[in-house]
């Protein structure tokens, strides 16, 4: 009798600027993907019984995980973003070199960005959704023994998302996040034009939406499990609309309330969201304790540019949200903590505008807020406009995080948008405002999630006195492996010490209906000392 086939799914840290690996004692959120994959992966393929296993790398600090890596039948590297992309093909080489042969890298970087220079070593890359290639991929692995070079060129997304119940993780798994915390999408996809934004290109132009009673199933299976948090990863949950193919997303919060789910979660949602109360309602009564929002800037030129036309959409009038008065209903009225998004950095934007930003955003005083350094993701358009006309100046795809400045800004240096960003946190998160969090707030306190915002504000001043990033990936970081020892790896397997910026990959053909069009606008005005240059790699390691 065969023993069972031995499949291994791998979230990839990512390296930060020292080199060192990031992990930590304790995470913030889980990855989305690696429970999706889990659920994806049938208990028998052709006859052969499947064994999973299921590895975070910002979670797991010690390194026996690696053992479990080598002794895998099928290696998948799954959710690789940009800055995850080195670190994941790291792991793929080191456990090629010792002995693993079917091996897979996946994710939005390998979704949107050619990888034409790192082919033919044997290591595969998934192009498309989940769902479109993974049965495949067992399928060659189990009967076949080998894998294909690409899978998912001819199709990236599926026309409609497949029934999935998401298997929770163990409660193993769990413990090593600050609180048992699930990512369940009811729906997949975003139609908005943002530039700088990399979700169409990933989950698609199109809202596809899974059936409710698939969500509802999900949510049911966590709560078992002893979840605690869920989080809807759907981009603009508000935005799920009930057409001829789609339930809605009031549909599926009526069938929350009926079946007594009583999980908090939260969402992300755009500004419109405040011109439907019917929805607001149904939110907090299902559950909802936080709505995510893009500000992303107060300046009307910089939204019309990178095209976050849905800050000047109310009422079918081009005129900015009212963000006092959004924060005022979802606060006040509906029970609800708002979280803003911030981005500093843009190339019009100089030292006084980036303060009088953080002052603006502490006038409005949301009950959370994260700041992030204008960063050009790949496979977006603003990526492929900045990478042809020179702007990055550090193409080390590890550092391409939001955190880090990567752009040739014309009159601030890489520290001074670093402290910048660190004093958003620093004025936002005052020692007033804690106070009044604690004692006078009437929005906070009921539930122990909603007490978590308090222990969140205080860590969020700490890691900004540490220059750090608090959304990094979690609590205590540990230093436990560096980049310099799995460079010996990278160079044999793909001759390469560092990647190079890739170019965008092409929407199939057959795709074309779900992707976005957009012309980049280029920024206004902008005046540099000498023209932009692009070195060849820039790193601290």
């Amino acid at each position: 009798m065969l023993s069972p086939f031995k499949v291994v799914l791998v979230k990839p840290a990512k390296y930060g600027v020292d080199g060192w690996l990031e992990q930590y004692w304790r995470g913030f959120m889980p990855n989305g993907g690696l429970p999706l994959l889990r659920s994806l992966t049938p208990a028998n393929c052709a006859g052969r019984d499947i064994a999973v296993s299921v590895i975070d790398e910002y979670v797991r600090t010690d390194t026996k995980y690696l053992d479990t890596i080598r002794e895998a039948d099928l290696l998948a590297l799954v959710s690789a973003q940009s800055n995850q992309f080195q670190r994941a093909c790291d792991i793929a080489a080191w456990a090629k070199e010792r002995g693993v042969k079917l091996l897979v890298v996946g994710g939005p970087h390998v979704m949107t960005c050619d990888t034409s220079m790192l082919e033919g070593n044997g290591i595969s890359f998934a192009c498309a959704e989940a769902e479109a290639v993974w049965p495949t991929i067992l399928h060659d692995a189990i009967v076949h023994g080998e894998l294909q070079q690409l899978y998912g060129t001819e199709q990236r997304w599926m026309k409609e998302l497949p029934t999935t119940v998401i298997i929770p993780p163990s409660s193993d798994e769990m413990r090593r996040y600050v609180m048992p915390m699930l990512g369940i999408e009811p729906a997949r996809g975003c139609n908005r034009l943002c530039t700088f934004c990399s979700v169409p290109e990933v989950k698609g132009a199109r809202l596809r939406q899974e059936p409710v009673s698939a969500t509802i199933d999900s949510l049911r299976a966590a709560k078992r499990a002893g979840v605690k948090v869920v989080m809807f990863l759907s981009d603009n949950f508000n935005q799920i609309r009930e057409t001829k193919d789609t339930a809605g997303a009031k549909t599926l919060l009526r069938a929350m309330i009926d079946a007594d789910i009583d999980l908090p979660y939260f969402i992300q949602a755009d500004a419109k969201i405040i011109e439907d109360p019917e929805l607001l309602d149904l939110l907090r009564r299902s559950g909802c304790f936080q709505i995510f929002f893009g500000f992303e800037s107060p300046d009307p030129v910089i939204l019309k540019r990178v095209q976050k036309n849905q800050n000047f959409e109310r009422s079918n009038h081009a005129i900015p949200v009212d963000y006092k008065e959004l924060i005022r209903i979802v606060e006040r009225e509906y029970r609800m903590t708002v979280h803003a998004s911030n981005m500093i950095g843009f190339l019009e934007q100089d030292r006084n505008g980036i303060l009088t930003h953080i002052e603006w955003l502490c006038t409005l005083n949301p009950s959370d807020s994260s700041w992030y350094v204008v960063s050009p993701v790949p496979g977006t358009p603003d990526y492929e406009y900045f990478l042809k006309h020179g702007y990055i100046v550090d193409s080390n795809l590890d550092h391409l995080d939001t955190f880090t400045p990567v752009l040739r800004h014309p009159s601030l240096s890489s520290q001074e948008l670093i402290e910048l960003r660190c004093e958003g946190y620093r004025r936002h998160y005052s020692g007033r405002k804690m106070w009044n969090d604690c004692f006078h707030s009437d929005t906070r306190f009921d539930s122990v999630v909603e007490r978590m915002g308090v222990v969140y504000e205080l860590f969020c001043r700490w890691m900004a006195f540490r220059r750090q990033h608090p959304m990094a990936g979690g609590v205590w970081r540990v230093r436990r492996q560096h980049v310099s020892q799995f460079l010996p790896f990278r160079r044999k397997v793909f001759d390469y010490e560092y990647f190079p910026l890739p170019n965008n990959r092409d929407v199939p053909a057959t795709d074309k209906g779900l992707a976005r069009r957009i012309v980049v606008r280029p920024p206004q005005d902008i005046r540099f000392a000498e023209a932009p240059s692009l070195p060849k790699f820039v790193t601290t390691s």
